[in-house]
């Protein structure tokens, strides 16, 4: 090896600034809050607005949840910082709100009704 050749490898703190930047636009793509950022919470009003549904139908996906592609029940997830207060994080909210749009792309492609600009309930 000549040692022109070593200024082509990569050190250590390079591969770990690459890791860390790799991450960041990931979760820049993927809108995940990062660890340092506070989480949004919404109130069932808040969450109903932010969806575009009623309240009675957040009410009805945190009591009674929707199916998934394989037909598998799941509640939309709260946490209750005063008791009877519920309150949404928006993370689960989006999250629950993917639940289904695979099968709603299928809707789409075979000219079904659906809105796609609504989450799916």
């Amino acid at each position: 090896m000549k040692p022109e050749d070593l200024l082509e490898i990569a050190t250590k703190g390079d591969l770990e600034l690459f890791g860390k930047a790799i991450i960041a636009e990931l979760n820049r793509l993927l809108k995940v809050p990062d660890v340092g950022e506070e989480e949004k919470y919404f109130t069932l009003d808040g969450a109903a607005e932010f969806t575009g549904h009623d309240r009675s139908t957040v009410k009805k996906w945190i009591n009674k949840g929707k199916l998934d592609n394989n037909g598998k029940l799941v509640k939309l997830p709260t946490s209750e910082f005063a008791p009877g207060f519920p309150r949404i994080a928006k993370s689960d909210l989006i999250a629950f709100g993917r639940i289904g749009l695979e099968s709603a792309a299928i809707k789409r492609k075979n000219n079904l009704p659906n809105n796609p600009l609504k989450l799916v309930s």
